[in-house]
């Protein structure tokens, strides 16, 4: 309900006017606000999280603030539990919901691009605890439109496990590494990341801008990977599946 309430106040401001990004001259630099909102149909955890590839969708809303040498960034996120097969099984779902809270700083560079960003999550009931991710993203432009990028991402609980199925992973690492390319019609991207002792995934997407938004369709395909020692045979099953997710995104 939260997500809900965030979004539905958001896009009442927009259409009043008031969440339209705003100037402000301080010195000779002048700053841009601009909030933003995004759903998603389902979600596949990449490196962050604790929950992983789950159906229910989710909300996140945002917010920019920019000027002529970096982008300063954050956002909240929230998503409730839609039970997989094994927590049917179970007779009761592991946790409620998940808050997720990010922040992160971009410098505006030439044909390179470098971001540093901190997530903060709290998992309710799975958990009872907040987890951080750091990560850092390297970009070059090869080709103009046409970019190759490097995300590392760490994860730490602060205290190496925080439920005992999850802990030999929780403290672990993951990468991304993938190629963008805008076309004249729309931008497509191709994607493959892991994350330490737990999973591989590959991506398809193509995004395009429709009236204003970002309308994304992405095909995942997630491997767990075959170790029975991080993750039992039945977690196994629920991770390795196929993803298809509309994500619509819109900046104000």
């Amino acid at each position: 309900m939260k997500v809900i309430k965030s979004l539905a106040v958001l896009g009442l401001l927009s259409y009043s006017g008031i969440a339209n990004s705003a100037e402000f001259k301080m010195g000779q630099s002048v700053i841009t606000v601009s909030p933003s909102i995004q759903v998603a149909s389902q979600k596949v955890g990449t490196l962050d999280k604790v929950t992983l590839n789950r159906d229910q969708p989710s909300g996140k809303v945002g917010i920019l603030v920019s000027d002529s040498r970096s982008n300063l960034y954050a956002s909240h996120s929230y998503e409730t539990d839609k039970p997989d097969k094994g927590e049917v099984a179970a007779g009761a779902k592991d946790y409620n919901y998940e808050a997720c809270s990010v922040i992160g700083w971009a410098p505006k560079l030439d044909k390179l691009g470098l971001d540093l960003s901190f997530e903060n999550c709290y998992t309710d009931k799975k958990t009872d605890k907040n987890t951080g991710f750091f990560y850092v993203t390297g970009t070059i432009e090869i080709v103009p439109k046409t970019n190759v990028f490097l995300t590392y991402g760490s994860v730490d609980d602060g205290e190496g496990s925080a439920a005992a199925t999850a802990g030999k992973f929780l403290a672990g690492h993951g990468y991304i590494f993938g190629v963008t390319n805008g076309f004249k019609d729309f931008d497509l991207k191709l994607a493959t990341g892991g994350l330490q002792n737990y999973q591989t995934w590959y991506q398809v997407g193509v995004s395009k801008n429709i009236m204003g938004a970002t309308v994304d369709l992405s095909a995942y395909s997630v491997q767990a990977e075959n170790s029975a020692t991080y993750i039992s045979t039945a977690a196994q099953k629920s991770i390795d599946r196929t993803h298809v997710i509309l994500t619509l995104s819109k900046s104000f």
